[in-house]
């Protein structure tokens, strides 16, 4: 869902109120709510369970995206962009190899593994940085892209 509303397929107002209602309106709400549901239902039970509002919230949720962004004629037509993405960093990162391990390597040096991450990433979850994708699309993809 936060994909979907930040690659702009969706807005936050999109949201059907009765599954904000249950788990949050914003993504660190969810996530939060989430979280602890899990938590606070799975201790001592030996399974990971959700409440019953939550486990519905969750089932509308599924169906909402499915109705709203994976069927989506919009959202569908950016798969053949995000296919050529993959393949085209897959390619500049297999082409420059020995560039990319060196980079990498100079980022660790003297660092924790987390701190690593957190220069290489940008984040403090590992994920990737998405400045430094633009940043990577504007030099090198969109060149790409117009060759083809």
């Amino acid at each position: 869902m936060d994909d979907a509303i930040r690659g702009g397929i969706l807005t936050e107002a999109d949201v059907p109120k009765d599954i904000c209602e249950v788990i949050g309106s914003s993504p660190t709400e969810r996530l939060d709510h989430f979280i602890h549901d899990i938590v606070t239902n799975s201790m001592d039970k030996g399974d990971i369970l959700m409440s019953e509002p939550v486990a519905e919230a969750m089932t509308k949720i599924r169906q909402f995206m499915f109705e709203r962004v994976y069927k989506n004629p919009v959202a569908k037509s950016e798969e053949g962009k995000a296919e050529m993405l993959m393949e085209t960093l897959y390619q500049h990162f297999l082409k420059h190899l020995m560039i990319c391990r060196k980079n990498i390597s100079i980022f660790f040096r003297g660092r924790t593994e987390r701190e690593g991450r957190l220069r290489l990433c940008g984040s403090d979850d590992g994920s990737v940085c998405h400045s430094g994708i633009r940043g990577y699309l504007h030099t090198e993809i969109l060149a790409e892209i117009g060759t083809r």
